[in-house]
Parts: structure tokens; C-alpha cells; sequence
């Protein structure tokens, strides 16, 4: 903490005499409030602090409330004496924009336009942006042919392409220079928006209704700039990196060509009389790089010289200090501000759950508590909000306050609806329930639930899997009233076959293996050396575990099973058994269809003789081996659409949890970027009706922008999505069609994406009833042409 900001908190304390007036408060290990040696379970709603909103509340019987103030400090003495007066208990969430950071935008994914063959003026809509940096490149390799720095003027910004062929296509990439929404300023404007709060504080002081602040930043895109694609134009971040790369490479010289500036050489550049050296780590800090991923162009940007420096992107690591700096930024004014806030006041310091993130993640961290929030129609969309807070929770080192500070009951009218979702929200571990509704008959179903529900309860036990694991994974309640609950750690799936499920969580010596099955009972595993393995059944029954040699025989049941000490996989024998036998029935099948499956054959039997060196690797190559046999002999085609070629979408990505750790994805910023499509050739094996089947991460109500088009029809989602794994993906039915043996061509195509996210997966086109299952579908067996039985 800075002499500053302890004489402006030294100041505060003795204006408005805090110290008399402070109440104490702490958590206890079942997750809830302890205020003034009392426990503290609210049940209340959301709602605005205006007179006639309180009024409707406490006239239902409800009194507590989290209340919605700027995050600027103004009007919170009004709030809080309308409270007050009403003697209401509550909580102050601070919901507008925290402050944004001003740098450039690095997303040559969404702020481009392909296509261009001839000189043209472009116009480009860009609203909120002052000047943007302009690079015309040559398709094919790259290169630039024009850069320049363009004011914007009204929101718009003309650039005058000057070249262009159909033999020499250009692209254009915009880079903003802005105020980005997406990251939240922690240099520049941070200490104003601090100052802020404190005054806002020494507004509500001696106030003892107050139960707590949440988002102390205010309301953010996202809370941690992680992978991020924005470069803080500002000087404080500038000599903040500058300093981290005087701390981690020592040397100027060893600091460029660790960025592979001019690829390793301190002078170089394409602007004719620019030449000017790279001195210190300051200058280092004022380079933008100019691509992210796959996209962009080679080159860094010096804005204070306006010239380009050649870099070899692959091996460069401006990217991964320029993160380390904001990262450290984050998390050293994260937590200063919270521990701000909690000396001032002496009240809990809770965030509103915003992505995974270490500012509540990181070990020490000095926050009390991440609310869960919810909404949605089903039991699956509650704990798809609720699961993933729940867990940050759960998984700290210290008792957490656990509150539902956003309970949303649009699409819950009924009044069992309303207890169900708050009975899930309370089994999970909240121990504090807000929900968000106005309707006089839901605030009445609210203000009974006190009678009908125990929020005095233990902390939940809970288990974790890793996000990018979901499917076989899933956020539920296993029996015995343990949770499963998703977590950022590294880990992902096992395809074992049908009937046995597995996923790794964490790596090395001490990660562990999660086992279960449908067919429960005792299992015979294939190891090579299970010395010093241990079995865990999360209900405390003996795993009748016993170890011979290279077999281990342990009970299997629908609740997962523990295994720890060892990094090998684990293959069941009856996986393996199922595996062989289907292999031979696919041999059976191309008997009579004699397609080329020699490759596969011989794979498949490699690895069958390697089993008893190493079954854990061989087997998930004969896994593989036998997918792709069964895509090759029955009516199922799948495509890997990171792979297709003819798109113009933003960029194929690595996105774990995937099909093959990759997904196609398309995020445009320009609305001058015209429509968007991928499109393929396709041949099915036989003429036949099918369904066609997508996976994809697609925003919540953009479902229809999403259409297929194949033989001179047009396809659309029709159903919910179902199956949903790794990171947000889903599958969704886009109806049946009828496909010929001779070559069609697919085209998918979104309708006006600008402004969102989508990420494309897998196609899958099989016949009717069949349906996929995560990365795969549900066991490419089912779908063979049947086998002739053997004769004699």
C-alpha cells in the first residue's frame, strides 16, 4: 500500500469516526455471514433503492435487499438513508462501467476485410474509437503493402486502398486505438475510481444496515486479461513492462531477441529514414505486436516513430510478457482495492463471478466471498450459472461467504419453480439468497421461503472436473449429496468406449484419474506397473481394491472412483473387450463393402500387440483407430470444420475441450465485413435420408442466425441443444435432408454476428435417431450397415 493511499484512508477514518462506529464480522466454515457475533441468512431480492421499490418490498415482508449504486460514489448517501429509514439490511453492488483502458485493440480475427481486388475507399463504422492504425496486406503472404494512422471523425474512419488485383488480393486490418470495454484500466484511471468509492464510503458511513460491497470495480466484460488482445497505450503500463523486462531478460539485447524484434537485431525497419535504435526497455514497452493467433500481420507497431518492425511472430514472446504485465497489474490493484474497501468500512468485499479468474482465484486473495448467479427455464440452466461460483468457493483455502446475489425468476413463474431453483442454490452452498423479481405474487413466494427453507446448513462437499472435461462430466449432485462441480484446472476426457467414462485432473505425480461406469461391479484394469496406486470411492465404501502384477481389480460403480499415484490410464478389461469385438464385426461389414481400410488395420493391430507394454497409450490410439474405421464403413460423415478452407470466418483456433483441441471461430467487430461463411464439398456413401447435426458455442438467442444450405435446401436449428461439453459447446439438429452419391456442396452461413462470439466445432450427417455425444458420437458402431452372420 502507498503512503498516498494511507493518509487518504487515515483521513476518511478520522472525518467520519469508522472506528467507533465499526461492527465486526467474519465467516464461519459452513459459508455464511457472522455479523456482530449473529449469524446472518438473508433471503431478499434485487432491487433499485428508489422509495416506491423499497416501499413494494418491505410491505411483502422482505428486509434485505442488495441495491444497484454507481460506481462514482454519487447518490449512495440517498440509497442508503432510504434504507435506513425503512431499517432494511443490505448489500451495495456497484453497477455502472468500471473504468476502461485505453490502448490498441489487437484483434485481426474480427477487425478485417478480405476480399479486396481493385483500389477502393473504404468507410469504416467505428464508434468510441479516436484514430485507428490501417495495414493493407497482401493475402498470400502477408506482406504490407500500406499502413497508415487514421483519424476517426463521428465514428467513422475512410481509408483509400491503393492496390489490389484478382491475382493480388489485399486484406484489411483495422487496429483501434480506444477506450476498450474488455479491459479494465488499471493505470491511468484506477486511483480516480478508488477515490471515488472511498468517497462513496464516507457517504454511507456510521450506516449499520450495510452488509457488504460487491463488484468493487463496477460492472466488466470480464475481470481478468488473461490471453488478452489489447495493448494499453499508456505510460504507467508502459514503464510497468518496461520494468518487468528489465527484471526477467536483464539486457536490452537479450529482451529483443526474446521479442525477435527485426528478428533479433536492435535496428530494422520498413519505413525508409525510421531506423532509429531500440536503446531501452521503455522503447521495447511502446511496440504493439500486430497479430494475435493465426491472423494479423508480422510486424510490431512503434506509434511514437509510426513505423513498422519485422518480427518472426512463432517465436516471439511479446505476447506472453505483455499479459504477465497486465496480470500483475490486476492482481496487486485488485486486491489493494479490495482491502481498501474492507479497512474503511469493515464490511465483506464479494464479485459477482465473471469467467475464471485469478483475482479470486489466486492464493491469498482478499476477497470474502464470488456470488453465484443464475436464470433460465430448466433445472440444467440453473447450475449451469450457479456450478461454476459455486466451485471457486468451495475450492478456496478459506471460508467464503457464499451468496446468490442474482437469482433470476423470469422463466420460473410458478411458485414450486421458485423453491426448487432456491433449494439447488442452497444445496450448492449459498448461504445468502437475492433473487431479481418485481411481480408482487413471486415477492410473496419469496418472503415465505424463510419458513421453508434451512440456509443453516454445513459447507457442501464437493468433487471437481475440468471444464474442458465436461461430457463425461457434468455439473450434478451425485448420491450421498456430494457435488460435481466444474473447474479452471488442466486436465480433459478419456474416450474409453460406451459403458466406461474417465477424465485426468492436474498432471503429473500427484494428478488423479476419475473412473465409472454403466455397468457397475468389480472391474479388472490393465497397468503396467500400479505400485503405489490408491483407490478413493467418494462415499467412503471400500473400493475392494486388490493389485496383481499388471492387473488391478477394483468396484466400479455410476459414482466416479478416485485413482491416485500413478500417471498411467487404466483400461477395463470390458472396454477393451467391446473395442476387439467391434473390430472384428467392422472387419465382418468390409467383407462385403471392400473399402480401402488397410491403413487402419494395420494401425489397429500395432497397437493391440503394444498393449501389454503400454495399454493406457495403446488403447486410446485403437479408440481412435476404431472411429475412424467406423466413419469410413457406415453412412456417418463427420467434418472437422476448424480444417475446412473456403471460409471467411475470424480464425481456426486451439480451444481445448474440442474435437481435436481446435474449433473454427468467428467474432467479427466490422459491420462492412459482409456475410459470413464456411462452405465443402460432401458425398454421401449411399442415397438416403439424413440428419445433420452441428456442434458449436453459439450465443444465447442467436440460434436462428445459424443456417446450413445443401442441395438447393435450407437448414436450420430446430431443437434445444443437447449434450453440452467442454467449453460451453453444445450439439444442435438442423433437420433431415436427403443426399445423392454424387458430390454436393455444404455451405454454413451466420447471419449479422458482429458484436458476438460464435465457435464451430463438428458437422456431423448420419442417419435418423442417431444421436452425438460430445466430441463423438455416441459409439460410431451403432451406425454400421448390418453385418451378414457367418455361414456354416
Amino acid at each position: 500500500m502507498t503512503k498516498h493511499l494511507r493518509r487518504i484512508i487515515a483521513a476518511l477514518v478520522g472525518m467520519v469516526g469508522i472506528v467507533a462506529a465499526r461492527a465486526e464480522y467474519g465467516i464461519a466454515p459452513a459459508g455464511h455471514l457472522v455479523w456482530n457475533g449473529e449469524d446472518y441468512l438473508p433471503i431478499g431480492v434485487r432491487t433499485n433503492a428508489d422509495p416506491a421499490s423499497l416501499d413494494r418490498v418491505k410491505a411483502a415482508g422482505i428486509e434485505d435487499v442488495i441495491v444497484g449504486v454507481p460506481a462514482n460514489g454519487a447518490r449512495w448517501e440517498a440509497a442508503t438513508t432510504a434504507l435506513e429509514q425503512r431499517k432494511m439490511r443490505y448489500l451495495l453492488r456497484l453497477e455502472s462501467a468500471a473504468p476502461m483502458a485505453f490502448g490498441y485493440s489487437v484483434e485481426p480475427q474480427g477487425y478485417r476485410i478480405v476480399g479486396i481486388d481493385s483500389p477502393r475507399k473504404i468507410t469504416l463504422n467505428l464508434p468510441g474509437v479516436r484514430t485507428v492504425l490501417a495495414v493493407t496486406a497482401l493475402k498470400n503472404d502477408g506482406s504490407i503493402s500500406q499502413f497508415e494512422r487514421i483519424p476517426v471523425e463521428g465514428g467513422l474512419a475512410t481509408v483509400n486502398i491503393r492496390s489490389g488485383t484478382p491475382d493480388s488480393e489485399r486484406v484489411l486490418l483495422v487496429y483501434p486505438l480506444h477506450e476498450s470495454p474488455a479491459q479494465v484500466d488499471y493505470w491511468e484511471e484506477f486511483d480516480r475510481h478508488r477515490d471515488a468509492v472511498l468517497v462513496g464510503l464516507r457517504a454511507s458511513a456510521n450506516r449499520p444496515g450495510l452488509r457488504g460491497i460487491v463488484n468493487p470495480l463496477g460492472r466488466t466484460q470480464r475481470l481478468a486479461g488473461a490471453n488478452s488482445k489489447f495493448v494499453p497505450a499508456t505510460d504507467l503500463f508502459r514503464h510497468e513492462l518496461a520494468t518487468l523486462l528489465e527484471r526477467r531478460y536483464r539486457s536490452i539485447e537479450t529482451a529483443v531477441r526474446n521479442w525477435n524484434v527485426g528478428n533479433g537485431f536492435l535496428m530494422s525497419s520498413v519505413t525508409a529514414g525510421a531506423d532509429t535504435p531500440l536503446t531501452t526497455f521503455y522503447d521495447m514497452a511502446c511496440l504493439v505486436p500486430l497479430w494475435s493467433g493465426n491472423r494479423g500481420v508480422r510486424q510490431f507497431y512503434d506509434p511514437r516513430t509510426n513505423r513498422m518492425l519485422r518480427c518472426e511472430s512463432t517465436r516471439s514472446r511479446a505476447w506472453d510478457d505483455i499479459n504477465d504485465a497486465i496480470l500483475e497489474a490486476e492482481a496487486r490493484r485488485y486486491q489493494s482495492l479490495v482491502r481498501t474497501i474492507q479497512q474503511v468500512r469493515q464490511v465483506p468485499v464479494l464479485q459477482e463471478f465473471s469467467g475464471w479468474a485469478p483475482q479470486y482465484e489466486m492464493r491469498g486473495s482478499a476477497l470474502d466471498g464470488v456470488c453465484l448467479r443464475s436464470s433460465g427455464e430448466t433445472r440444467m440452466d440453473v447450475l449451469d450459472g450457479a456450478s461454476r461460483p459455486a466451485s471457486v468457493n468451495l475450492r478456496a483455502a478459506k471460508a467464503t461467504w457464499m451468496v446468490s446475489s442474482d437469482i433470476d425468476l423470469s422463466a420460473a413463474a410458478e411458485s414450486k419453480s421458485i423453491v426448487s431453483v432456491a433449494e439447488d442454490h442452497v444445496s450448492l452452498g449459498s448461504r445468502a439468497l437475492f433473487f431479481r423479481a418485481d411481480d408482487p405474487a413471486q415477492l410473496a413466494e419469496i418472503a415465505k421461503l424463510r419458513a421453508q427453507l434451512n440456509l443453516a446448513q454445513d459447507r457442501p462437499r464437493a468433487i471437481f472436473f475440468p471444464e474442458n472435461a465436461t461430457e463425461p462430466g457434468a455439473a450434478q449432485q451425485l448420491p450421498g449429496g456430494r457435488w460435481w462441480l466444474p473447474s479452471p484446472s488442466s486436465g480433459n476426457r478419456i474416450d474409453l468406449g460406451p459403458n466406461y467414462f474417465a477424465y485426468r485432473l492436474g498432471s503429473g505425480p500427484e494428478s488423479q484419474l476419475y473412473l465409472w461406469t454403466t455397468r457397475p461391479g468389480i472391474t479388472r484394469l490393465q497397468f503396467v506397473d500400479p505400485k503405489g496406486l490408491k483407490a478413493t470411492t467418494l462415499d467412503g465404501s471400500d473400493p475392494q481394491l486388490k493389485i496383481n502384477r499388471n492387473k488391478v481389480d477394483v468396484m466400479l460403480s455410476e459414482v466416479p472412483i478416485i485413482l491416485s499415484g500413478t500417471e498411467e490410464i487404466p483400461i477395463p478389461e470390458p472396454a477393451l473387450a467391446a473395442t476387439l469385438s467391434g473390430f472384428s464385426d467392422l472387419k465382418r461389414v468390409n467383407a462385403e463393402l471392400k473399402r480401402d481400410i488397410t491403413e487402419e488395420v494395420v494401425t489397429f493391430g500395432q497397437m493391440l500387440k503394444g498393449m501389454e507394454r503400454n495399454p493406457g497409450g495403446n488403447f486410446l490410439q485403437m479408440r481412435e483407430t476404431y472411429r475412424r474405421m467406423c466413419l469410413l464403413l457406415g453412412n456417418t460423415l463427420w467434418v472437422e470444420l476448424e480444417n475446412v478452407r473456403r471460409h471467411n470466418f475470424s480464425d481456426a483456433a486451439e480451444v481445448p475441450g474440442c474435437s481435436e483441441g481446435r474449433a473454427l471461430i468467428l467474432e467479427p467487430k466490422l459491420p462492412e465485413q459482409g456475410k459470413f461463411f464456411c462452405e465443402f464439398p460432401i458425398t454421401a456413401r449411399k442415397e438416403s435420408e439424413l440428419e445433420l447435426w452441428i456442434a458449436a458455442r453459439i450465443p444465447a438467442g442467436r440460434a436462428g442466425d445459424v443456417r446450413v444450405s445443401i442441395g438447393g435446401q435450407q437448414l436450420t436449428i430446430q431443437d434445444r441443444a443437447v449434450s453440452p461439453y467442454g467449453q460451453g459447446f453444445a450439439w444442435y439438429r438442423l433437420g433431415v435432408t436427403r443426399l445423392t452419391t454424387t458430390e454436393s456442396r455444404l455451405r454454413l452461413e451466420v447471419d449479422n454476428p458482429v458484436g458476438d462470439e460464435f465457435a464451430f466445432d463438428s458437422l456431423l450427417i448420419t442417419p435418423p435417431g442417431f444421436k452425438p455425444r460430445g466430441t463423438r458420437v455416441t459409439d460410431p458402431g451403432e451406425n454400421l450397415p448390418p453385418a451378414k452372420p457367418n455361414q456354416g
